[in-house]
């Protein structure tokens, strides 16, 4: 007997062990599954904080990138107006923590005006600043994070741009980031920090890196900053050692075990910056499942006791007692309930019973008690985790939804009315009277918006979207009803505080958006132009933003870039006469091939030039002409501007064009005279070097823009083309006459070749031709085609199909 409870007991070790393994490897496996869950849940958190900076930012930089103050101070180059204008918008912003840097750069990378510094002028940032050279780049804003000479933090980087759509220069709105560990524990109670390489701190000016390490922990070359929890240097070198390509990770701190979260802020190229950690203390769970464990191997320990003592007595009834009871306990492994509604004792009174029974009453009273603690944990995470869903969009202050709740409700939204309320001068009130009777004055305002609204059966919607600032919205898309109850209620209102004795009289700016037009940008927009105005409230209009430009150039954009991928570019060749109307060369013009039509290059051309596809659009017209012309001897004129010149690239493809082809004597190189060439001497390079292979230089439009005759004597052109603006008055304007002949005089003693463009009637041709000009270019002439053309009357013909 004594043999056979040894055996039990061995049996008994055995089942237990196994089953101890099997529950670690199960907890260990939902253990991961659930970390990774949570590392979803608070990047969630953690992105949805940065974001909300971000619009926060970009709101800001949009409404002042759009102020025509700021166009005008770049259109006078007096940045004093700037800062006359947002000083005490930056100091107000300042001090309230919502904004650190208000900062505006030249179209060449100059400080304009900086609010942090107001000393700071004209200094070159080029080498700091990479990320607004990155926008003035690509002309389009950039949302990101950086670190530069005074702060590292969030920033939105606009392109400054007039209604003509010319780049004036950028502006940056910024905001330090050590707030961000804070906000993410007021939002989860967990402690953050962030790491970053020592040398993402290399911009920091020297005054500021000590400020900023004086804060924060170095070690290793790695800098841990912001943290919300106080760590050893050990304990943040084994966090260090996380590879940055895991998203989390368990290790031990302090002899706990804690997930070590990572996410990332970027810059404006996407790349990692700043690496945010979260900590997770998860040392309750682990002494949870063990405390779970020791509490099912006792009960399984019990149940085998329990059939090894009862085997021999009642044992057909014992096993179904026991099926029983195994259903129940394994019912309560996975937090089915249910059962306990049906599980029965034979008789309440269980020490009249066997073992079996007395088990079963325990278990179903330890399952009772489960199944109340299990409730009251749920009820109270699904209450936390509501609150804190609804702490997202809820103002703490007023109690109202906040600007995220508006951004959700109105995200789909294509009808109704919004409107911006702001509260005339309140930051005097802060000033003068203190944040407690400003905080008094935010309440009360909410509180008579709600009321008005209810009192007028409006059926409003009210939110606080800013320090001073409210929003309602209404799904009626007339807006005049409730702007007219609006302007009679809130007009000169009387503010009471007894206990203070104090009375103070405000009065309120709207800024509306309303069916088509509704979103918060434009009414964004249509309150700062009511307060630009001074005036009482502006409803929202197109003519306040050159939207339909951004449209235009939009759709130009993808005429040039679809026109690139499909081939839509070719050359049109206008014939060059000489006296006895002979064509003995041609010029070829870039035309942009658009359904039936061809369109010119004043369409696009000033267009490229400000984008990426120029250079693309200028290799297009070298290959045509000199595939065009590579079994023809004949002359021909390729079009380059100053910046064709300049670009290193497009000169190589130039010279391996002219090394490969088989009479580059026949080649003529035009240069528009009407651009400025700033660089003169990589342009005289450039002509050395055609000329080498026979090629010859023109000058085009000679007579406009910059003209000067030492210009001419340093280039030496072969031809010089005047301009057609003086050509087509020449017949009927005595200056126009005097001006053709002194170029031309003065090419003939410097030995020139000289054509006029723009001949487009006899009289025309016949003045050209008696003052001495050599070659003739025009619609009386020759009209531009597809293709070549060999007289006059087959020009005729061609230009009329």
């Amino acid at each position: 007997m004594e043999s056979k409870h040894k055996i039990f007991i061995g049996i008994n070790l055995i089942i237990l062990i196994s089953l101890a393994i099997i529950e670690f490897i199960s907890f260990e496996s939902h253990l991961n599954t659930e970390t990774n869950n949570f590392y979803n849940k608070y990047g969630n958190f953690f992105y949805t904080i940065i974001e909300n900076e971000k619009i926060k930012m970009n709101s800001i930089a949009t409404s002042i990138a759009n102020n025509n103050i700021v166009i005008d101070a770049y259109r006078l180059d007096n940045p004093n107006l700037i800062k006359e204008y947002y000083q005490e918008f930056m100091d107000t912003m300042k001090s309230k923590d919502f904004l650190t840097e208000v900062h505006f750069f030249t179209a060449d990378l100059k400080s304009f005006a900086n609010m942090s510094n107001l000393l700071a002028s004209r200094e070159d940032v080029s080498a700091i600043r990479v990320d607004v050279k990155h926008v003035l780049e690509q002309h389009k804003a950039s949302n990101h994070f950086m670190v530069c000479r005074s702060f590292g933090g969030i920033r939105s980087v606009k392109p400054i741009i007039d209604n003509n759509g010319l780049l004036l220069g950028a502006l940056s709105v910024g905001i330090k980031s050590n707030a961000i560990p804070q906000m993410f524990k007021n939002l989860t109670n967990l402690d953050s920090l962030f790491f970053n390489d020592i040398n993402v701190t290399n911009s920091l000016s020297p005054t500021y890196f000590q400020d900023f390490i004086s804060q924060a922990t170095v070690f290793d070359n790695k800098i841990a900053s912001s943290s919300t929890i106080k760590l050893t240097i050990n304990q943040l070198q084994d966090i260090s050692n996380i590879q940055e390509d895991q998203s989390w990770k368990i290790i031990n701190l302090n002899s706990k075990k804690h997930v070590i979260y990572s996410y990332f802020l970027v810059d404006y190229n996407d790349q990692n910056i700043f690496r945010f950690i979260i900590l997770e203390d998860i040392s309750t769970k682990y002494q949870s499942f063990f405390y779970e464990l020791f509490f099912k191997l006792v009960i399984v320990f019990f149940i085998i006791l329990t059939v090894h003592f009862i085997l021999f007595k009642k044992i057909i009834f014992s096993l179904s007692k026991l099926k029983t009871i195994s259903k129940l306990a394994e019912d309560l492994k996975n937090k089915n309930f249910k059962t306990l509604k049906h599980f029965e004792i034979v008789n309440n009174n269980y020490l009249e019973k066997d073992e079996i029974d007395q088990l079963s009453y325990n278990i179903l009273q330890m399952g009772l008690a489960l199944k109340k603690f299990y409730e009251n944990m749920q009820d109270l995470i699904n209450q936390q985790t509501q609150e804190i869903k609804e702490s997202i969009f809820i103002d703490n202050l007023t109690g109202l939804n906040n600007r995220r709740a508006l951004e959700r409700d109105i995200y789909d939204k294509d009808y109704g009315t919004l409107i911006f309320i702001d509260i005339d001068g309140f930051s005097t009130i802060n000033d003068v009277y203190g944040a407690d009777i400003g905080n008094y004055v935010l309440i009360s305002t909410a509180e008579m918006l709600i009321t008005i609204g209810e009192k007028n059966g409006l059926n409003l919607t009210v939110y606080r979207v800013g320090s001073d600032e409210y929003a309602i919205y209404s799904q009626r898309n007339k807006c005049n009803p409730i702007l007219n109850v609006l302007t009679e209620s809130l007009s000169n209102i009387k503010f009471e505080k007894n206990d203070d004795e104090l009375q103070l009289f405000l009065d309120f700016t709207f800024g509306i958006s309303c069916g088509q037009n509704i979103s918060i940008e434009n009414s964004d927009i249509a309150l700062h132009q009511a307060k630009q105005q001074k005036i009482r409230f502006a409803i929202y209009d197109k003519s306040f933003v050159s939207q339909e430009q951004h449209k235009h150039n939009i759709a130009l954009s993808k005429k040039i870039r679809e026109g690139l991928k499909n081939g839509s570019f070719t050359l049109f060749y206008q014939p060059i006469f000489n006296t006895n109307r002979e064509i003995i060369k041609y010029e070829g013009l870039i035309r942009l091939k658009d359904g039936d039509r061809f369109l010119p290059p004043y369409f696009f051309l000033q267009y490229a030039k400000k984008t990426k596809y120029y250079f693309d659009i200028t290799k297009i017209v070298i290959d045509l002409s000199f595939k065009t012309f590579n079994n023809i001897d004949m002359s021909f004129s390729i079009n380059l501007s100053a910046d064709d010149i300049l670009n290193t690239e497009i000169a190589k493809y130039i010279e391996d064009k002219l090394s490969k082809f088989t009479k580059p004597e026949n080649v003529t190189f035009e240069i528009l005279e009407s651009e400025q060439i700033e660089q003169f001497e990589p342009v005289l390079e450039f002509i050395k070097k055609v000329k080498k292979y026979g090629s010859k230089i023109a000058i085009d439009d000679f007579g406009s823009g910059y003209s000067n005759f030492s210009y001419l004597l340093q280039i030496r052109p072969d031809y010089l083309k005047i301009d057609g603006s003086i050509i087509k008055k020449i017949a009927v304007d005595e200056n126009s006459l005097l001006v053709a002949q002194t170029i031309v005089q003065f090419s003939k003693l410097s030995n020139f070749i000289v054509i006029a463009e723009f001949v487009d009637s006899e009289e025309v041709f016949k003045k050209c031709k008696d003052i001495g000009v050599d070659m003739f270019q025009g619609y009386y002439l020759g009209m531009p085609n597809h293709e070549l053309v060999h007289d006059i009357k087959d020009s005729d013909k061609k230009a009329k199909v």
